[in-house]
């Protein structure tokens, strides 16, 4: 039994030894009782037996992991300590696994490709990918290494009777609540549970050799591009005959139909064959170079297919089966193909998808910073601007002084008409000076204003979560944290204000002034503090 199979407990006998045997988790109890007549009784509840408790001279329970053995010719239990030192010691396992097992790590690493949009664009059409499959599935799996949670099962109509194409993965969802045993996990049970498995030829298990070591471990399921071109690179020198690899192209005559689609299975598990004869241990199932003319084969149909051919041939165990494919993008198509026999997946087209994900996402985000950078320096011209414009009010501000102590001497030295002739000259310069300053205040706030809209505008995008659904990146936040940091324009806007607050100035020309004398003079300060 493998580590995590279970739950069961199971019995076994040659005749001459009895014995059971209880999964790593204990999920299924094992009871048993020892009288002092030599019965022995094993089962799943006290209590089975009516057995006088003065007879009883051992009893206990059958704990996860351990076997229970009788040997009927010793007349004896043979515990289970025992029972693993002798089989443990029948053989150099270390020595076995050391000089046989292959890690995945200790293989060389290749040059990573990175393929362009355009090329990820056209596959994804050609495995019918939707904007869902990647907003709502992708974009969660790439920025969190997690399924996205959901609903067990789906409400949606079944795959048999749906009017629209549907994948060969959807003809095996379950229903909700259709089955409630929960699933073993691999996370919060790694005690007793591994996702780890090897790939290559499988030895009889009843007469273990060295060569029953010779494989190849994979810590995941589940590998990446880079990861199969190790496997497929592993051999190539031809110092590794145990893991020569041979690569099926899994793509069928599209104008064929049916019948096209037959014959390339077929074909396919005849190549398999053949491969496997000529010393082949590990079957990529490839459905990657298709194009108008060949279409790729549903891989789990390819896969199953090889796999039952391989079996019914009795060449299963010789080979291991590995998934190269492009249209699988959720854990449920994953799960199929393990079991229908695959040893390993390659989902090569969400990973490149993911990978192009976050390239748009990089794309967009420097985009959006180079546009704040843009608005931190308007806002820094704009923060120039309105200092030079409070020198200007400043100045103003000055004439202003110098006008009402004119005013004062004017009043004291003239007569009324000539009072009202030398105040006009004094103010006619003054007016147009704050006109100017008005204007220029006018434009500053029109750039502000602009500021701020294309500043509310990249705010949108971000609230909107499209950088969270395209991207494994929080873009988001990082743009968020940025604009938050633009207090220059926080200080052109108090300037402004301030520069606004300038007005008591020309007010104070006339305050606490009245009469004909000081009309013109009013007029001509006033008008040009209103345009400001």
């Amino acid at each position: 039994m493998e580590p995590w199979d279970g739950p069961a407990c199971v019995c076994f006998t040659d005749g001459t030894q009895i014995g059971a045997v209880l999964d790593r988790n204990g999920l299924r109890p094992g009871r048993f009782w020892i009288t002092d007549d030599g019965l022995v009784v094993l089962a799943s509840e006290a209590g089975v037996l009516d057995l006088d408790p003065a007879t009883i001279t051992r009893k206990g329970r059958l704990e996860p992991g351990k076997m229970f053995l009788l040997d009927l010719d010793e007349h004896r239990v043979v515990e289970d300590e025992e029972i693993k030192s002798r089989l443990a010691n029948e053989h150099p396992y270390d020595e076995w696994l050391y000089s046989g097992l292959v890690r995945f790590e200790d293989l060389p690493d290749l040059e990573h490709i990175i393929h362009t949009h355009a090329s990820v664009t056209r596959r994804q059409q050609v495995f019918g990918y939707s904007e869902e499959d990647l907003r709502i599935l992708l974009a969660p799996l790439a920025r969190t290494g997690a399924e996205a949670i959901g609903s067990m099962g789906t409400d949606t109509p079944i795959a048999a009777i749906s009017e629209r194409p549907r994948m060969l993965f959807d003809y095996f969802s379950q229903l909700f609540a259709q089955v409630t045993n929960p699933p073993l996990d691999a996370i919060r049970e790694e005690v007793v549970t591994s996702l780890a498995g090897t790939m290559g030829p499988e030895a009889n298990l009843l007469e273990p050799s060295p060569a029953s070591c010779r494989m190849l471990q994979l810590p995941f399921p589940v590998i990446d591009n880079d990861e199969l071109a190790k496997i497929r690179h592993m051999n190539k020198d031809g110092d590794m005959p145990g893991f020569s690899v041979h690569v099926v192209r899994g793509l069928y005559d599209v104008n064929g139909g049916g019948a096209a689609l037959k014959a390339k299975l077929d074909e396919i598990c005849a190549d398999v064959s053949r491969a496997v004869a000529d010393g082949a241990r590990i079957i990529v199932l490839s459905d990657r170079h298709s194009d108008s003319e060949r279409a790729p084969i549903p891989s789990l149909l390819l896969t199953a297919a090889v796999h039952h051919h391989m079996v019914r041939e009795k060449l299963r165990s010789q080979a291991g089966l590995l998934v190269e494919t492009g249209d699988v993008r959720e854990v449920h198509h994953v799960a199929l193909l393990i079991g229908y026999g695959a040893t390993a997946v390659n989902p090569y087209l969400a990973l490149e998808s993911a990978e192009d994900l976050a390239r748009e996402a990089l794309t967009r985000k420097s985009g959006l910073t180079g546009q704040i950078n843009d608005l931190k320096v308007q806002l820094a011209q704009l923060q120039g601007e309105g200092e030079k414009l409070t020198l200007a009010q400043q100045r103003l501000q000055a004439k202003v002084e110098s006008f009402r102590t004119r005013k004062e001497t004017i009043k004291a030295t003239y007569t009324a008409a000539e009072a009202q002739t030398r105040i006009n000259e004094a103010v006619s310069g003054i007016g147009d000076e704050f006109g100017d300053v008005g204007a220029a205040i006018a434009r500053a706030e029109d750039k502000t204003a602009q500021m701020q809209a294309r500043a509310g505008a990249i705010d949108e995008l971000i609230a909107s979560g499209a950088l969270d659904d395209a991207s494994s990146l929080n873009a988001g936040d990082d743009i968020a944290r940025e604009l938050e940091s633009m207090s220059s324009q926080a200080d052109v806007e108090a300037e402004l204000a301030a520069m606004k607050g300038g007005k008591a100035a020309p007010d104070a020309i006339t305050s606490g002034q009245s009469g004909p004398i000081l009309e013109a003079a009013e007029e001509k300060v006033e008008q040009p503090e209103d345009r400001a």
